[in-house]
Formats: structure tokens, C-alpha cells, sequence
């Protein structure tokens, strides 16, 4: 199933554009050195030019949450798009949560006028750099089975998942949790793996420490 955006959120009431980003310091924070949300904090910083100070170690999200509540941080970044709409959402709504920018591999009919980071890095490595981080969200949590399996079985699995996220019992389910189906079929999986794939060495060197590869 796809996710298809990740967010930079500030938990605040007041407007906060992504100029505002790029014109003042601002202190995020993020769950460990090696989790999605530093991460999203490490990219978001080095492709759009933003001055974060980053505090690592929460928890989880809602700890997170908590301390941009408390003010230990301004905000914090890698926000899956699930997330968000069955989580934040009602916040998002009030104007209590601002979203200065996004990264997504496809367009959110929910929100057309926050920024996409892929329509303003300027260069490609920043866009590949953008990549690495959004690309593996953008198909979420894929099922997978061993490369061995008979194409006639293969074909008849995949018949029957796509079924399945049709139903409209599990549509509705959904629906009632707020949470949204966006199925990818496997073509759109590998096409966005391959892409991965052929990013640079030298983009994924200096990626490295911004995913916490090496971290303590």
C-alpha cells in the first residue's frame, strides 16, 4: 500500500511558510539517529537549505508531540501521510499543526497548496537525496513472496490482493479509522526500487550520516 508524502510539521497556531523555514533557526526533534524522523529532519535541512538544530531520542511520535506541546522543540519532520490524516489530522484541520512542506513521489488531493521539495530542489543530487528518503514511503509496507514462485500462482496472488484492497467491507473499515487504501501494483514497486537502486555512490555517502548509518 502506498504512502504517498512524508511532512515537516510544527505543532503551533500560527502560519508558518517554508520561507519562514528558510529565513529563521528553528529546533526539531526526532525519535533515534537511525529512525524516519531524523532522517526527514537531516534531509529536509541539507536539500531545501534550512537552519535546524535537531534533538534526537524521543520515543515515538506522540512523545514528539508532546514536546513541541511543551516546547522543547518547534516541530519535527517524517510524518508519514497515513499518519498524519488518522493521527493529526483533526489538529491539521483546527490550524494547530502547520505543514510548510511535503515530499511525495505523487500528488495529495488534500493538500494541493503545501510545497513539494521535489518541485523546488534545484539540482539531481538533492533530488536523489530526496529519494532515498521518500521513495521507500512511497510504497509503504509491500508484501512480498520468494522470487521461485510459479508465474500462475504469482499471478493469481496478486489477482487476489488487489480483490481484497477493492472490498468494499475493508474499504469501509477504513474509512472508519480515517485511514486511506492507495494500492500499488508490483510494476509501480520495482519501477520505484529501481530508481532507488541507481542512485550515485556518491549521493548515498552522503546519506550515510544523515540515516544514521554509523551512529552510535
Amino acid at each position: 500500500e502506498a504512502l504517498p508524502a512524508l511532512f515537516a510539521c510544527l505543532l503551533t497556531d500560527k502560519p508558518v511558510t517554508l520561507a519562514d523555514l528558510q529565513a529563521k533557526h528553528f529546533t526539531v526533534g526526532s525519535t533515534a539517529t537511525t529512525g524516519g524522523t531524523y532522517a526527514g529532519d537531516r534531509v529536509f535541512e541539507a536539500v531545501l537549505h534550512l537552519d535546524f538544530k535537531i534533538v534526537p531520542g524521543y520515543t515515538n511520535l506522540g512523545e514528539l508531540r508532546q514536546a513541541s506541546e511543551r516546547g522543547e522543540v518547534q516541530g519535527f519532520c517524517g510524518v508519514m501521510a497515513m499518519t498524519l490524516k488518522s493521527t493529526f489530522w483533526p489538529t491539521y484541520e483546527a490550524k494547530q499543526l502547520q505543514i510548510p512542506v511535503r515530499a511525495n513521489l505523487t500528488p495529495d488531493p488534500d493538500m494541493p497548496d503545501v510545497p513539494n521539495a521535489f518541485d523546488l530542489v534545484k539540482n539531481d543530487a538533492d533530488r536523489q537525496l530526496l529519494m532515498l528518503l521518500a521513495g521507500p514511503w512511497y510504497f509503504g509496507r509491500p508484501f512480498m513472496a520468494p522470487p521461485d514462485v510459479p508465474a500462475p500462482r504469482l499471478a493469481v496472488l496478486r489477482t487476489a490482493f488487489a480483490a481484497t484492497l477493492a472490498d468494499p467491507a475493508l474499504l469501509d473499515e477504513a474509512k472508519k479509522e480515517n485511514l486511506e487504501i492507495h494500492p500499488l501494483g508490483a510494476e509501480q514497486i520495482v519501477a520505484t526500487i529501481k530508481q532507488i537502486d541507481d542512485i550515485p555512490p556518491a549521493v548515498i555517502e552522503r546519506a550515510k550520516p544523515m540515516f544514521g548509518v554509523g551512529a552510535n
